[in-house]
């Protein structure tokens, strides 16, 4: 509080004056717009700057700390003071950037657990911004040299059991097709790419080859998005590149980004005058939008511009092999949308392509924003920031492994799935015999372990599973007795092994948990201090004539409805299922030799033992998974105890298929499965949750009812199994 005393002329001046002083010296708050990234680049990188700048200020009463400037966008000063201290601040944020991508295998666990050595790269340089995004990528394990009947019966298992993936409708004068598939392979006029994904475009232009990658970096650089190229060496003609990315997440502006995505591809597509196009499903990646939102707005938006064309035109939407889902929601959304001429779920014919299964895994892409004001410390950083990614990530080649040429086509994808899940991208090159190992230290040291550990499993089960084709080898149960018990498959390629190679002996540990000897001079079984009779027998065995002639040992035939083998299969799954299923998907007749031949022996030793042969058709309920192992390894026991042990730790069978019903999981599009399987019944009785083996004496367990629960590998074979909805 100041008072003036004196002649009213004299103080009303000195009032004045101390106005206009206070006026221009006492500190005023001044708005200087700065953006969150110049706050940022000013609060680490020119933090000594701003400080520099305080000090100079400080005696004059004004406040440029960062707290103010961030919090309330402002400052401090004496009007006076107000443009130099502006002029200052906007010149230490004249920043630019530079934007970049790193995907070097296993870089993201550096920067999510190492992030210091990032930051010791541009500390009191740049303002650095990351985001870690996650793509789903897909690479192409190497066709195997052989061909094992493991392998082919998974591969018929897989051709059987494939849903259909293809749904074509015509739409007006057009057609519009949603199919699973690869956008690169696909012969048409143009295939449509997203121009605002870097990672999608590049993938795409480094599959067509340097004309394409040529002009698109022309397209790039000079923006001139939406554009087209040509197809290179791709199958289609031309790629159209449109920009698409949402203002938000608000269903209004999906909408109107996907049109105007839909109706700009169109545009293009007519100057270049093309009639086929394929789209990609965007932003059911890494958006993650609701599949059924996109496939409403791409699908009316293309019957639009469908009706706008005056020509036949025939659209594609191809979805990637791990979207179902949206596959499912585009199909559904296209029933909704066409009553007439619908060819839904009918397989196009499609010229088979001599390839096999890709593989998906997610490859995480690092962007990196670096903020500064020095164009030399943007360049230098990005540099070592790209030199530290590189040195992270570590190459390794294996050559000369001549025992990969080896390998089952399962086993070269288990070893692909292994390294994928590690982080490591491997590179199995056939021809060369050679390995190539790409990510971090230690996850390419654990690739290189698995390697060798295949290659040592799978030697040995190549041997184990030729030999013990077309031979049993029994134990006989009780001394003297002449009832004989086959060994399970897998003992039975152990104990054939070590006879051809002339061994003495043979240790293992048997279905029973009793650790035995195999003495094969004198063909006995020691266990403890029981000594028991072995036997070798060579099977020649008649093949049921009603199977297709092959030269696998395992394969699936989908029967036709109109035979009377469908109609018999059909008929015992109907009598008790009538309300429980709404649709036969298709009935398939399981055709394993090696098991067929093991059941006959086994079958053909219950007929010796029993006056009357108790053979029963019986039912069993799993999921499709289970029953593809299944069909490939029989029910052997690690099948016991699955759907239950209340009468006894063994595989279950039920004559009544209503019953298995319970435990036939579904899959995803809602199929499941059901055996029905011949099952030799002979001598049983009633069991119970300990029942490990039957009793002796005895082959089965049951429920005194319809329940039977089988024990040995060979007990049972499974004639068909049922695929319904």
């Amino acid at each position: 509080m100041m008072y003036l005393f004196g002649l009213p002329e004299l103080v009303k001046e000195f009032r004045e004056k101390f106005e206009q002083l206070k006026t221009t010296h006492e500190p005023q708050s001044c708005k200087i717009n700065l953006s969150e990234r110049q706050l940022n680049y000013l609060a680490s990188v020119a933090k000594a700057d701003i400080a520099k700048l305080e000090k100079q200020f400080k005696s004059d009463g004004c406040d440029i700390s960062l707290t103010r400037l961030r919090n309330h966008r402002e400052f401090l000063a004496p009007v006076e003071m107000h443009s130099k201290i502006k002029d200052s601040l906007e010149a230490l944020a004249q920043i630019r950037d530079i934007t970049f991508e790193i995907n070097e295998p296993g870089f993201d666990v550096l920067v999510s657990k190492e992030p210091e050595r990032l930051m010791n790269i541009v500390k009191s340089k740049c303002w650095l911004e990351k985001t870690i995004d996650t793509y789903r990528d897909y690479i192409s394990p190497p066709k195997a040299r052989i061909s094992d009947v493991e392998d082919r019966a998974k591969q018929q298992s897989q051709t059987a059991s494939a849903p259909s993936n293809v749904t074509s409708v015509t739409m007006n004068h057009s057609t519009v097709t949603i199919s699973i598939g690869d956008l690169t392979t696909q012969n048409v006029d143009a295939i449509v790419a997203c121009s605002t994904s870097e990672y999608l475009c590049k993938a795409i232009t480094d599959k067509a080859g340097a004309q394409v990658q040529k002009e698109y970096g022309l397209l790039k650089v000079s923006g001139a998005f939406p554009g087209t190229t040509s197809g290179g060496t791709l199958p289609c003609k031309n790629i159209l590149f449109i920009p698409w990315s949402p203002d938000s997440r608000d269903e209004n502006s999906i909408k109107s980004s996907l049109n105007t995505f839909i109706e700009l591809a169109f545009a293009q597509a007519n100057a270049v005058g093309c009639k086929s196009i394929a789209f990609p499903a965007v932003g059911c990646g890494k958006f993650n939008f609701d599949p059924l939102l996109i496939a409403k707005y791409m699908l009316d938006e293309t019957r639009k511009q469908i009706k706008i064309q005056k020509s036949k035109m025939n659209i594609l939407f191809i979805l990637l092999a791990d979207q179902q889902i949206v596959y499912d929601a585009f199909v559904k959304h296209l029933n909704q949308m066409v009553t007439i001429d619908l060819t839904v779920n009918q397989k196009i014919p499609v010229k088979q392509k001599d390839d096999h299964q890709t593989i998906g895994y997610d490859r995480k892409i690092i962007k990196i924003v670096l903020i500064s004001t020095n164009e030399n410390h943007l360049m230098k950083c990005k540099q070592e920031i790209i030199t530290l990614a590189q040195t992270y990530s570590i190459k390794s080649k294996l050559t000369n492994k001549q025992d990969m040429l080896d390998w089952s086509q399962e086993t070269i994808y288990k070893y692909y799935e292994f390294c994928l899940k590690q982080r490591v991208i491997p590179t199995l090159d056939l021809a060369n015999v050679t390995l190539e190992l790409v990510g971090t230290k230690d996850a390419v040291h654990e690739a290189e372990k698995y390697f060798y550990e295949l290659t040592s499993q799978t030697l040995k089960e190549e041997r184990i599973q030729a030999v013990s084709r077309g031979v049993v080898w029994s134990v006989e149960l009780i001394p003297n007795s002449d009832t004989w018990e086959q060994y399970s498959f897998k003992l039975n390629g152990i104990i054939e092994d070590a006879h051809l190679k002339k061994h003495p002996n043979v240790d293992f540990t048997n279905d029973k948990e009793e650790k035995c000897r195999i003495i094969f001079d004198t063909l006995e079984e020691h266990h403890g201090l029981n000594t028991r009779r072995i036997r070798r027998k060579l099977l020649n065995s008649t093949l049921p004539s009603t199977w297709e002639p092959s030269d696998q040992n395992c394969k699936r035939v989908i029967l036709s409805p109109t035979t009377s083998e469908y109609q018999n299969v059909l008929a015992q799954f109907h009598v008790t299922m009538l309300g429980k299923y709404s649709q036969i998907v298709k009935i398939e007749r399981i055709q394993n030799e090696r098991w067929y031949k093991q059941y006959d022996a086994h079958r053909d030793d219950f007929k010796r033992r029993y006056p009357t042969l108790d053979e029963r058709q019986l039912f069993h309920g799993c999921s499709p998974t289970a029953a593809d192992q299944i069909i490939r390894e029989c029910f052997n026991r690690s099948f016991a105890g699955v759907n239950g042990i209340l009468y006894g730790c063994g595989v279950y069978f039920h004559a009544q298929a209503s019953y298995s019903h319970q435990y036939a999981q579904a899959n995803n599009p809602g199929d499941k499965t059901m055996f029905l399987a011949r099952v030799l019944i002979g001598k049983t009785c009633k069991g119970d949750s300990k029942t490990i083996v039957p009793p002796a004496g005895h082959d089965t367990t049951t429920d005194g009812g319809h329940i039977f629960v089988v024990y040995h590998d060979a007990g049972v074979y499974a004639d068909h199994l049922i695929t319904y909805r």
